[in-house]
């Protein structure tokens, strides 16, 4: 069984992505710069026009596709 790790949208995108390899890159796909590592999920997702849950998932998820593309499929 695999457990999913899930953020609150108030964590800080810095404190989701802090021990992941390759985070950064995910962020700069998901259309996010190291600028907005302060951000707040729910506050990025508020500025991308997406789900908190739906940018969350995308981030945290091991690279098996490009997070940008996986955003703009949550994008209404």
């Amino acid at each position: 069984m695999e457990s999913a790790v899930r953020y609150p949208a108030n964590a800080s995108i810095y404190e989701a992505l802090r021990n992941r390899p390759g985070a950064l890159v995910r962020l700069q796909e998901a259309g996010l710069s190291r600028e907005h590592l302060e951000y707040r999920i729910g506050d990025a997702a508020r500025m991308l026009g997406v789900p908190a849950e739906r940018l969350a998932e995308v981030l945290l998820r091991e690279r098996s596709g490009r997070a940008e593309e996986q955003v703009a499929e949550a994008r209404p």
